[in-house]
């Protein structure tokens, strides 16, 4: 009759298929752990072993094979009927996990198996959010073909798009836009995705805004647009950027201060060289009467007043 495989045969001897090592997993969790060990994950469910404990992070089998990619043990765990959907210490659910490592093939076995792909964490953010933040544009469309909103708003009301832009993702922002998420979003400051783009630097998320339309002037709580926020913080390549996508670079904010004021307020020479280079007038006054060139000279930055001059 042949030699049964180890796993049964363990079993037939009566040596329990469940015991926790000292992280806490049982052997189904370490059989997640390969794409090959789908074969091992049956054995154990034919067994009765339970393919659905926690480890000592609260990570059940379905949470580590989501971290490794593994489809096909995925599938195997939901035909052997084990829960998909737990959540782990941090709150997560193995869709969020799938998504952190851009695991797309994972995120579709998990929808087949009619896993929620929509699912909040902790801080509010879906899949969608941690797939943005981590660049993995593959597993957004695998998202958005399932159904899955890509325009949802975290505890600080921020879209998926925000979280690319902020960190720079262009390619995610044009995924986004293929898919029809929304991109001019704001969140709980009033901040859109172009202000995140603005404020860290990211010509190339500033770039891929613009061809997809979406308006690069609008005002935050404060007043002040993606200029002002570039000005504030010396981005000079992106007043640059917004100059030639057509975006407002002298608007006023809730003080009256134009991105000039800004500029010079904060010591940043060269971005107000580049509005110069646009038309912005640098003289202007605002709501308490005062030039950029106050705003300077109040800081001591000679190198801006040279600028001025």
């Amino acid at each position: 009759m042949g030699t049964p495989p180890p796993l049964e045969a363990l079993a037939h001897a009566g040596v329990p298929l469940g015991e926790r090592d000292t992280n806490g997993c049982t052997p189904a969790h370490l059989a997640t752990t390969g794409s090959w060990h789908a074969a091992a994950l049956e054995a154990l469910a034919r067994a009765d072993s339970p393919l659905g404990e926690r480890d000592a992070q609260g990570r059940t089998p379905a949470h580590v094979a989501a971290r490794n990619g593994h489809a096909s043990v995925v599938n195997a765990l939901a035909r052997a009927g084990a829960p998909l959907g737990e959540r782990n210490a941090d709150g997560r659910t193995p869709t969020h996990i799938a998504a952190r490592c851009g695991h797309a093939a994972a995120l579709k076995t998990l929808a087949r198996a009619g896993v929620s792909l929509g699912e909040r964490e902790a801080h509010g953010r879906t899949p969608a959010h941690i797939a943005a933040q981590y660049g993995h544009t593959a597993a957004l469309k695998t998202l958005a073909r399932a159904g899955v909103s890509l325009g949802e708003h975290e505890a600080h009301g921020r879209t998926p798009a925000h979280v690319a832009a902020q960190v720079g993702h262009a390619a995610v922002v044009d995924a986004l836009a293929h898919a029809g998420a929304p991109l001019g979003e704001r969140d709980a400051d009033g901040l859109t995705p172009a202000h995140l783009a603005a404020g860290n630097g990211q010509v190339p998320v500033l770039e891929a805004l613009a061809r997809a339309g979406v308006p690069l002037g609008e005002h935050d709580a404060q007043g002040r647009t993606p200029a002002h926020v570039a000005a504030l913080n010396g981005h000079a390549a992106v007043a640059d950027a917004l100059a030639r996508a057509g975006a407002p670079l002298g608007e006023r904010d809730a003080d009256g201060r134009t991105p000039a004021h800004w500029a010079a307020g904060n010591g940043h020479a060269a971005a107000l060289e580049t509005l110069a280079r646009a038309g912005m007038s640098l003289g202007e006054c605002d709501d308490n009467g005062r030039t950029p060139a106050h705003w300077a000279a109040a800081k001591g930055y000679a190198a801006v007043l040279e600028a001025l001059d």
